[in-house]
């Protein structure tokens, strides 16, 4: 096997990225990815950012759990104070009841002080979108990425109707771009993404194992239905060996088990015992496990580190706190969520289960 392999699936072209990119290039907007779970939106939403864009400024942002409708104007409100030049600064900040915070670890928007608060209250993010377009420089080009916009409400037609309603209060140099399960099949730049093509599954684990015959991959592909997220953990897996061992039945229930053994029990024990929250930081994971497991919060802080390089967990960026926040991908979480005896020991399992009572 290669060293330093890159198990996720994002070192695979997808034509669908030539697409997006034009889009970007064309100035259409909005944009919209979508997909179901593991398909690799988020992968690709990345990797339009930080490849073939370098005289395009962009800032990407995530819809949590917790997130309404309103929450889509506030950040798109953030992305474009946070790039109007400084001599506009404070006539943004002003005009939006915008101020500036700068908690650990990095700088970023918030509505913290009374008069902030007021403001918002007073006209809401919608109006504060619409001043801050008018406020944002002609020519100055920004691409506003939102991820996880199937979070924002149950009504798949008002969150339409919202992109919608922003994309169209935005200047038109900035192009908004969206990702999630959403579908809009009616919408002429939205970018459907699907499993890997026999030849994508070819490419990917050839790379990780060279030894690899096509004919082994082509039976991997049709096992996996081309699953990338899943083709991404089979590798990471059986990361010490020259070939991956290809399970016989309920082949992606194995590849979680497989995955999760793989892991270090410090990972398995926090990604068991917080599989109920929908993110992670150093403060929440400390009170859920500090009890059971003795776990302090540098320990915390070493392991949550650790899972931020692995396959299943992403970083999402800094809560209000400034604590650097991370997501398990749904798939996976969902598995440890629903029956931990499977992915686990029978001890793990019990103070998992009670740590969710």
């Amino acid at each position: 096997m290669t060293e330093a392999s890159v198990f996720l699936a994002d070192s695979i072209s997808r034509p669908e990225e030539e697409i997006i990119v034009q889009y970007i290039q064309e100035r259409e907007s909005p944009i919209h990815i979508f997909g179901e779970p593991g398909v690799g939106k988020t992968t690709i939403l990345e990797r339009v950012i930080t490849g073939g864009l370098a005289d395009l400024d962009a800032d990407m942002r995530n819809i949590r759990a917790n997130h309404g409708l309103n929450d889509l104007f506030r950040e798109i409100c953030h992305a474009l104070f946070a790039a109007l030049p400084e001599d506009k600064k404070d006539e943004g900040r002003q005009f939006a009841g915008l101020s500036v915070s700068s908690p650990v670890g990095g700088a970023g928007v918030s509505f913290e002080s009374v008069e902030a608060e007021a403001s918002r209250a007073q006209f809401g993010y919608r109006d504060s979108l619409l001043g801050l377009s008018e406020l944002f420089p002609e020519g100055q080009r920004l691409l506003i990425c939102i991820d996880d916009v199937h979070e924002l409400s149950d009504d798949e037609r008002a969150i339409r109707g919202a992109i919608q309603e922003a994309d169209d209060t935005l200047p038109a140099e900035v192009v908004l771009i969206t990702a999630g399960r959403l579908a809009w099949d009616d919408l002429k730049t939205a970018v459907s993404l699907s499993m890997f093509t026999e030849e994508q599954t070819v490419t990917f684990l050839q790379d990780v194992f060279p030894e690899i015959s096509a004919g082994r991959v082509r039976t991997i592909h049709d096992q996996l239905g081309g699953h990338p997220l899943y083709i991404g953990l089979l590798a990471e897996s059986d990361v010490e060996q020259e070939l991956p061992d290809i399970p016989e039945r309920e082949v992606q229930q194995e590849i979680e088990q497989r995955y999760f053994a793989f892991l270090e029990p410090d990972e398995r024990r926090l990604l068991l015992a917080t599989a109920p929250l929908d993110e992670l930081n150093e403060e929440l994971c400390t009170q859920v496990v500090s009890e059971e497991y003795g776990f302090d919060r540098v320990t915390v802080g070493d392991i949550l580190d650790s899972l931020s390089t692995r396959t299943v967990v992403q970083t999402i960026g800094r809560n209000a706190d400034g604590l650097q926040t991370f997501k398990v991908h749904d798939v996976f979480r969902e598995s440890c969520k629903s029956d931990p005896t499977t992915l686990t020991s029978p001890a793990e399992a019990r103070v998992s289960i009670t740590l969710r009572n």
